[in-house]
């Protein structure tokens, strides 16, 4: 638990004292501020987050989503899945 937290706070530059990261169920948790602060960081011009609602089962658990990177304003962006449910995230959480 704790090795993994330092990896995210080195790797990333995330910080606990600014809610960049939550622990929940066993996991560290990128928050949304921890994200927005990340993008700073990186700068990037812009981020697009869809949910992706055929692929989601609130019943299960499981969320899909889609995201759009931009590094600059005049960029096509590049695009990212992620999906979350009980059985293919370890107690570690969510690899970055």
């Amino acid at each position: 638990m704790m090795s993994r937290l330092g990896d995210m706070t080195m790797s990333f530059g995330f910080s606990l004292s600014l809610g960049d990261l939550a622990y929940l169920d066993g996991g560290w948790y990128v928050t949304h501020a921890g994200l927005v602060r990340l993008a700073s960081r990186r700068h990037c011009a812009g981020i697009e987050v869809q949910q992706i609602v055929e692929s989601c089962d609130q019943s299960t658990g499981r969320w899909v989503f889609k995201a759009t990177v931009y590094k600059s304003p005049s960029s096509k962006g590049f695009v990212g899945y992620g999906d979350a449910d009980p059985s293919n995230v370890s107690f570690l959480g969510p690899r970055s």
